[in-house]
């Protein structure tokens, strides 16, 4: 994830001397260690099972999102976004995990809490929004495309809404409600990739 932003040529000559299996999750990670002239593989991951999480997302006219942050890393993950955008969003709910805020409006900190209870409520939320611009595959990603739940990223995934910008997600988010039936596609896919991944990772194929 972003630790590889620290990444000094140094560490990245050592790292090159070290006969070890390089393993990123997408592709933003990839062309980092590149450019250091590390090799490396893309798997992306799941700390859940995958084949636990099942088809939940429900259409609403008034649809939420879930965006999930660190304490000290807020504007890491867009949250100074979500609070520009928002007002402009009124019939979108903005729920947001993992660090304490002022609720308003359509936005809701709920802060941390125990992992059963964020995959409780967020199961049957229309989506999940991830900006930071620089990450590895968010447990959140992953379990809402497993959900068959809608994903705004500002890293570029099959199936996902690619919103690099505040602009495109304000735009996306809109069309949100008119979506009736769950993402599908993506939860073949990202479940058939993780599932495969988890076999390359523990060497069963």
């Amino acid at each position: 994830g972003s630790d590889l932003l620290v990444l000094t040529r140094l560490r990245a000559w050592l790292l090159r001397r070290i006969r070890a299996r390089h393993i990123v999750e997408n592709g933003v990670e990839w062309r980092r260690l590149e450019h250091f002239g590390i090799k490396a593989e893309v798997l992306p991951q799941i700390f859940d099972d995958p084949t636990r999480l099942a088809l939940s997302y429900e259409h609403s006219d008034t649809p939420e999102v879930y965006v999930t942050a660190h304490p000290g890393a807020e504007d890491v993950y867009g949250l100074n976004v979500i609070e520009g955008i928002a007002a402009s969003l009124p019939e979108v709910s903005f729920v947001i995990y993992g660090v304490n805020g002022l609720s308003k409006e359509n936005i809701l900190y709920r802060g941390q809490v125990e992992s059963r209870i964020f995959d409780d409520e967020t199961s049957t939320m229309a989506g999940c929004v991830r900006l930071n611009k620089f990450d590895g595959f968010g447990e959140g990603v992953a379990k809402a495309f497993l959900r068959g739940q809608y994903v705004f990223s500002a890293i570029d995934y099959p199936h996902a809404d690619f919103t690099p910008d505040a602009a495109t997600l304000v735009r996306k988010l809109r069309k949100l409600a008119t979506r009736t039936r769950p993402n599908l596609e993506g939860m073949e896919y990202w479940r058939a990739e993780l599932e495969r991944n988890m076999d390359k990772l523990l060497c069963r194929s």
